[in-house]
């Protein structure tokens, strides 16, 4: 499957993994191009939980809907970090260019959910650089 940028796909072949509580795995590869040009391809079998914001936030920041993609982009970014550090040069510039990369999907996917798209751009701007690198897992 192939996702050209800020595409928004008909469907994402994602399957809930029954034995998670949030989990889901990738079931075919998805090529996605990035603002940067590059392509990263998402394999087959990638499990993701889409997003990793508590649950009790998914009432009002759902990860299931429109902007699912930029979810599953973004986890994929963090996940491949020490690909994403070689290609940007540093962890800062790398940690920064996936949550832009998250928000430049979103505000384009959902042009309407302009507070939603601001909160959770916000949210991994200024709280999450300690799970990105390491120090916390959520």
């Amino acid at each position: 499957m192939k996702i050209n940028y800020l595409q928004q796909p008909k469907y994402i072949p994602l399957a809930y993994i029954t034995s998670s509580s949030r989990d889901f795995i990738t079931t075919t590869a998805i090529n996605v191009e990035l603002s940067d040009g590059r392509e990263i391809i998402i394999p087959k079998g990638y499990k993701t939980d889409l997003s990793s914001k508590p649950k009790w936030l998914w009432s009002f920041l759902p990860p299931f809907d429109e902007r699912l993609i930029s979810s599953l982009i973004h986890d994929f970014l963090w996940t491949n970090k020490l690909e994403e550090i070689k290609h940007h040069g540093n962890i800062y510039k790398a940690f920064v260019f996936s949550n832009n990369e998250f928000n430049k999907w979103n505000k384009s996917l959902a042009p309407n959910s302009k507070l939603k798209n601001w909160l959770e751009y916000q949210f991994l701007k200024n709280f999450s650089t300690p799970f990105y690198i390491g120090k916390k897992n959520i």
